[in-house]
């Protein structure tokens, strides 16, 4: 009887990717070195707008290494009628 190894296949990079988001995830909390919503940290407690009012990115290159950066936020909308709320 012959198995068809694509149940096996799929199971394996489902498996691969959550594993990798669980990482990401880890590393962009890691490197955030402030308190801000559900993301809580002991050791800073507090909010710091002025260096983390942005976005976390992160990037990985071919051999798996990770980059952490941040990306501002833009508080001012380009659709006037946002604005104004």
């Amino acid at each position: 009887v012959q198995t068809c190894a694509l149940p096996i296949l799929i199971c394996y990079f489902e498996f691969k990717n959550l594993l990798l988001c669980a990482y990401v995830s880890y590393y962009s909390a890691i490197n955030r070195e402030e308190s801000r919503g559900a993301h809580y940290r002991q050791d800073f407690k507090e909010k710091n707008n002025d260096k983390f009012l942005a976005h976390s990115l992160v990037t990985m290159n071919n051999n798996l290494q990770l980059n952490y950066s941040l990306k501002k936020v833009r508080i001012k909308s380009n659709y006037k009628e946002l604005n104004e709320i």
